[in-house]
C-alpha cells in the first residue's frame, strides 16, 4: 500500500468529514470486508488467524456477521508487521509477543 494512502486512511479514522458523510470513527465496529480494506488483508486470512488463535474472536450481529473493533485492527496489523519481518505464526502467538 503507497504511502499516502496509508497516512490518509489514519486521518480518517481519526477525524470527522465537514459533510454528512460518515467517516469511520475510532471505536466504531467493522464488518470483515471493511478490516481487510483497512490492513490490506485478505478476507480468508483473517479467518485463519482467527481459527488459529492469532485474533481473538469478534462478536457478531444478529444477521450473524462478525463485528470487528479497533483492537482487531491493531492486532492484525501486528501480525502482519510480524510476519513481514519473519517471524512465524508460532512464534507471533508466544505471550511474550502476544499484545
Amino acid at each position: 500500500m503507497h504511502k499516502n494512502t496509508v497516512l490518509g486512511a489514519l486521518f480518517c479514522l481519526h477525524y470527522k468529514a465537514y459533510s454528512d458523510y460518515k467517516v469511520k470513527q475510532s471505536g466504531d465496529v467493522m464488518k470483515i470486508g471493511e478490516l481487510a480494506k483497512l490492513t490490506g488483508t485478505e478476507t480468508v486470512t483473517i479467518r485463519f488467524y482467527e481459527q488459529k488463535g492469532l485474533m481473538l474472536l469478534p462478536g457478531r450481529t444478529a444477521g450473524n456477521y462478525r463485528n470487528y473493533s479497533d483492537a482487531h485492527r491493531e492486532r492484525l496489523l501486528f501480525i502482519r508487521h510480524c510476519r513481514g519481518i519473519g517471524i512465524n505464526l508460532d512464534e507471533i502467538n508466544q505471550p511474550c509477543l502476544s499484545g
